[in-house]
């Protein structure tokens, strides 16, 4: 089966198709497709405290803290993306960046480039450029703060865990 789309949104499609899986078998299986580039960034403050942004969600219906996250334009370097979304989502720009790693938001749902998580430092302080409908608090806070809300199930964005505990375990740390 070709692949069908059943619904276009601006920046996402739902699409289905058969896949073949090793060993041969055919799995028929619905998917959101998504369009644009997504790039990330986790702030590091020049006294050693992690940036976050603590957001809105309305799909949740109340604020959860996040790294800063969001698209690249069609056509945008990813690092020209990542130095505009800093500079937009929480008002600071860096003279460092360094991609830490890459993941998949939802490999099983969603199809989409990987995600390059980028660690910004030697920030300063400059004006936020937020979209209308962005609320966003931004919350400096120490490594042990950040981990303190994972074990307490109060940071509950993956891919802001994985950002927190991949740079307090390999290079807050210091064995990375």
């Amino acid at each position: 089966m070709p692949v069908k789309t059943r619904f276009k949104a601006r920046n996402w499609m739902v699409e289905e198709r058969d896949f073949i899986l090793p060993g041969g078998m055919k799995k028929h299986k619905a998917y959101v497709r998504d369009i644009p580039t997504i790039v990330s960034v986790l702030p590091i403050m020049n006294d050693g405290r992690i940036l976050l942004i603590k957001e809105y969600r309305p799909l949740v219906g109340k604020y959860i803290y996040s790294i800063v996250f969001g698209k690249a334009n069609p056509g945008e370097v990813l690092a020209q993306a990542v130095k505009r979304e800093l500079l937009e989502e929480a008002g600071y720009t860096a003279k460092s960046l360094r991609l830490l790693f890459k993941f998949y938001v939802s490999p099983g749902m969603i199809k989409q480039a990987p995600v390059g998580l980028y660690l910004a430092t030697g920030l300063t302080r400059a004006k936020a450029n937020r979209d209308v409908d962005e609320v966003i608090k931004i919350v400096p806070m120490s490594v042990a703060k950040a981990l303190k809300l994972i074990r307490d199930g109060m940071m509950v964005d993956p891919p802001t865990i994985a950002a927190v505990l991949f740079y307090a375990t390999f290079i807050d740390g210091k064995s990375f």
